[in-house]
């Protein structure tokens, strides 16, 4: 049995906004995490646009210059997406997405 599509980009679409939203709450700049976690700053643009999906080691290294545990950005995102797979019909699940993820506290530190 496989993941269905719908599932995945919406799980990849909630971290993406996880990262870019705790990016912003630290008040740093793509630069700034792409030093810190020793990426390319290209490589956090199209993370964060969604243009590109992040390798699980590439996601690590994000979330830990983030000073917040994958596992439990993975875990909110977790939360997100299914809040996403109920919503209400007729709402953009790209709206909701960035409403869920707004709700969603990280704890600080890892």
């Amino acid at each position: 049995m496989s993941l269905p599509d719908s599932t995945f980009d919406e799980l990849c679409s909630c971290l993406r906004v996880l990262l870019k939203q705790r990016r912003e709450d630290l008040g740093l700049s793509m630069n700034q995490v792409a030093k810190i976690a020793g990426i390319n700053r290209m490589a956090v643009s199209f993370i964060e646009s969604g243009a590109r999906i992040p390798s699980i080691a590439t996601y690590a290294r994000l979330a830990l210059a983030l000073d917040v545990s994958p596992a439990e950005m993975l875990c909110k995102a977790e939360q997100a997406t299914a809040a996403l797979q109920n919503q209400r019909p007729g709402k953009d699940s790209a709206q909701l997405s960035i409403e869920q993820s707004s709700s969603i506290q990280l704890t600080e530190g890892v």
